[in-house]
């Protein structure tokens, strides 16, 4: 009887032991082997660019972590402007590079209290703010755009605009009943999504075909004192008729401080303007009125005409440089 009760409880374990492993490996289905079938094609073309770090090629139906998509983030830059990102932020509960690089372009401000929570998963509605962020940092903003998606009420009011630029570029979709799904659990994005995403950025851009974000215009310096800037001028006929103004020689304007966000200077004569509804960000270039030259270093919305941007700088960068009253400014054709 006993022989019998102790075959049986063997028989039972062997199956218990049998079932448990099946059972984990189930779980590990999701964030191990290969990308989902729609994923598979952008992951390989990724990977192929250059886009895709070791450490984030596997377990793709995992959720990424802030930090990893800033890693992301990162690479599609850096292989955009043919250069490292030099400029780097510290915050208090992480010393990522990657983070501090995007941090350091503005591109990212953090959680408050000068923290990032670098292991916290991204959701959809930040990873649409980063987007957006290293869409405009690389001097090819998209177009403004109000989301119609079902669920807009539950979009936070910082993330309407880069939510509504993701939706009509066609870079970040719904996730089914015309829903975005901005936060929550269910909002969370995973790796093969993110890598999705950004590689449709840098196509939405056009940065495969040249590091200069393929505008066809040259560069342009911005001195200050002892301090110049290079900046990556946007393709629009106001940046060509700027262009073409300092072709003739280069350009010294006198600028003055406004509302403690740009410095602004008057042109010698009146360019074409491409209005249109921008959230402005430290280092953006700007035309006001056909004009003004402007040069932002913190943020602001209006109807503006988009010239270009400064590369690789942050608000404190302009700060310091540009100061808190009037300033001598030299604009010429980088060589």
């Amino acid at each position: 009887m006993f022989k019998a009760f102790a075959t049986l409880l063997s028989l039972a374990l062997i199956v218990l032991t049998t079932v448990c492993a099946s059972a984990a490996n189930d779980l590990t289905v999701e964030t191990t082997g290969e990308p989902s079938p729609w994923a598979a094609e952008a992951v390989s073309r990724a990977d192929s660019l250059g886009l895709l770090p070791s450490a984030l090629n596997g377990e793709y139906k995992r959720n990424i972590t802030r930090a990893e998509f800033c890693t992301l983030a990162v690479l599609v830059h850096e292989k955009a402007i043919g250069a490292e990102i030099t400029r780097l932020r510290d915050f208090t509960d992480t010393t990522d590079r990657n983070v501090r690089k995007i941090g350091g372009l503005g591109i990212v401000q953090g959680v408050g209290n000068g923290a990032f929570n670098p292991d916290g998963e991204i959701t959809r509605q930040e990873a649409a703010v980063i987007l957006s962020n290293l869409a405009s940092s690389l001097g090819k903003p998209l177009p403004v755009s109000e989301p119609t998606f079902a669920d807009r009420a539950l979009i936070d009011s910082w993330a309407v605009a880069s939510v509504g630029q993701m939706q009509s570029s066609g870079i970040m979709a719904g996730t089914g009943n015309n829903n975005f799904t901005p936060k929550g659990e269910a909002g969370k994005y995973t790796r093969e999504q993110s890598i999705s995403t950004l590689l449709r950025l840098w196509d939405a851009l056009g940065l495969g075909s040249n590091t200069t974000a393929d505008t066809g215009l040259p560069r342009l310096n911005i001195a200050v004192g002892d301090k110049t800037f290079t900046a990556t001028m946007t393709d629009n006929s106001s940046a060509k008729a700027l262009i073409e103004l300092l072709s003739r020689k280069p350009l010294t304007i006198q600028m003055q401080d406004y509302a403690n966000f740009e410095k602004v200077g008057e042109l010698p004569q009146h360019l074409p303007t491409n209005d249109e509804q921008i959230n402005t960000v430290a280092g953006d270039l700007i035309l006001y009125q056909g004009n003004r030259f402007v040069i932002y270093y913190s943020t602001n919305s209006w109807s503006l005409t988009r010239l270009g941007k400064i590369e690789d700088v942050t608000s404190d960068d302009l700060k310091r440089a540009l100061g808190s009253s009037d300033v001598t400014v030299t604009l010429s054709i980088a060589k």
